[in-house]
């Protein structure tokens, strides 16, 4: 009888310390949930390729077809509220030339980049579809890294 008591005691703490496991691991996944933008790359001929970005902020820069200059704009994730669903909001565009269709009704952005004109935009989407060619170069910039 005593071989079963310190056996069935085993077996009891390991089930007790799974259980409390299983319950902390239930609690953090429902309260430590973490808002991302999902970005999905869409390319011909095989299956979409899909990242997450945690961090709220990134950049989508690209040479514009036209005026063959560069062109940014800074975006950044506004989390979901009880009014509104997530969105992204375009905070700045700067541009290298200005031309047909270029921005000029907003603001000056508060911070200016040497050899570029940036514009405060402010303009809340609730998704954006980012469409770019191989000629048009488009760059990703996110948390210090350029895709």
């Amino acid at each position: 009888m005593t071989n079963k008591q310190p056996n069935n005691l085993l077996w009891l703490s390991t089930g007790a310390a799974g259980l409390a496991a299983l319950v902390f691991l239930t609690l953090w996944i429902g309260v430590a949930r973490q808002s991302v933008v999902e970005v999905r790359v869409a390319i011909e001929g095989s299956d979409d390729k899909v990242c997450y970005f945690t961090d709220p902020d990134f950049q989508l820069r690209w040479i514009h077809s036209v005026e063959k200059q560069w062109w940014e704009e800074q975006y950044q994730r506004i989390e979901k509220s009880s009014t509104e669903e997530a969105m992204l909001l375009l905070t700045t565009t700067y541009f290298e030339a200005f031309g047909a269709g270029t921005p000029s009704t907003e603001p000056l952005a508060p911070i200016q980049k040497p050899g570029y004109l940036g514009y405060q935009v402010n303009e809340k989407l609730p998704s954006l579809n980012w469409v770019v060619s191989r000629l048009t170069k488009g760059e990703i910039d996110y948390t210090g890294h350029r895709f």
